[in-house]
């Protein structure tokens, strides 16, 4: 969805496009109507770059499934209809997960399509100092109990981990908008940053902002922690762009950024500003 973007002149828009992981087709098009009802219509010039994704095969414990699972099950209608503990899983992982992604998507996809855009920036995303990675975005993810598949899923974030209940830091301006509980992803919390831009922090222990509050650079959101479908503490970091998961590598790297966003905004500026002349 576009945006105006030159306050002198109604012509110019600007838009993030982002190329969903499962998604191996994807074309796009810039479409044009004028105030007669003509439209044109311009492909947008997108290049794949190849990536190979990681597959891993995890194994469900008793444990997990009689605890964490059972918990989070039990929250689903589906819930009485089986006593079967890989059942459970699979409501969790399958019904609630799907549930809750739909709610992320919706969030995530909002736009003031009438907002003007004069400019945008933003530093590289670095929301857990001192971090390892330990889960990595795209990654399939293959459920096992005593050797039979159970259920699948994708992956669309990064795992942080590095002490229990750390500190999580927002590395841009941004608005909450959405603070909740869901389901696999325990408390969460989304923050936009403009041009379809948004954050989500999930797993936390705790949560220190609400909906509607406009955070600066710096401000602590939260702290880790093992809520939602998980064992240890850490966080989930995820990017959208008008709710498509992107690999949160990429806003977190900052020749990325300057490579892709900054320069091209600043490149385009200069394009107006000589047509303008």
């Amino acid at each position: 969805m576009p945006q105006p973007f030159d306050k002198t002149d109604s012509k110019y828009y600007i838009s993030l496009i982002a190329w969903h992981i499962n998604d191996p087709s994807f074309k796009g098009s810039i479409i044009a109507k004028d105030k007669a009802g003509n439209i044109a219509s311009v492909p947008l010039n997108i290049i794949l770059k190849e990536k190979t994704y990681k597959v891993s095969n995890m194994t469900l414990q008793d444990s997990f499934l009689t605890t964490k699972v059972q918990e989070l099950a039990s929250q689903h209608p589906k819930f009485a209809s089986t006593e079967i503990p890989t059942e459970h899983f699979k409501i969790v992982n399958e019904d609630i997960r799907a549930e809750n992604e739909k709610i992320i998507f919706e969030t995530t996809a909002q736009i003031d399509k009438t907002k003007l855009v004069e400019d945008f920036s933003v530093s590289p995303f670095l929301p857990l100092k001192g971090s390892a990675n330990v889960a990595t975005f795209g990654d399939h993810r293959k459920y096992y109990y005593q050797d039979t598949l159970v259920s699948e899923a994708d992956h669309y974030g990064l795992d942080l981990a590095s002490i229990k209940m750390a500190p999580i830091v927002l590395s841009n301006y941004g608005e909450v908008i959405l603070k909740d509980n869901l389901g696999v992803y325990g408390n969460v919390v989304i923050i936009a940053h403009g041009l379809g831009l948004s954050t989500l922090y999930s797993h936390c222990s705790s949560i220190r902002v609400n909906v509607g509050d406009l955070l600066d650079k710096g401000t602590i959101i939260g702290n880790t922690g093992r809520t939602g479908l998980v064992l240890g503490d850490h966080l989930h970091f995820g990017a959208y762009i008008q709710g498509v998961p992107i690999r949160p590598e990429e806003v977190m790297d900052r020749e990325w950024i300057k490579n892709n966003l900054a320069d091209v905004i600043t490149n385009a500026k200069q394009l107006i500003a000589r047509q303008q002349k």
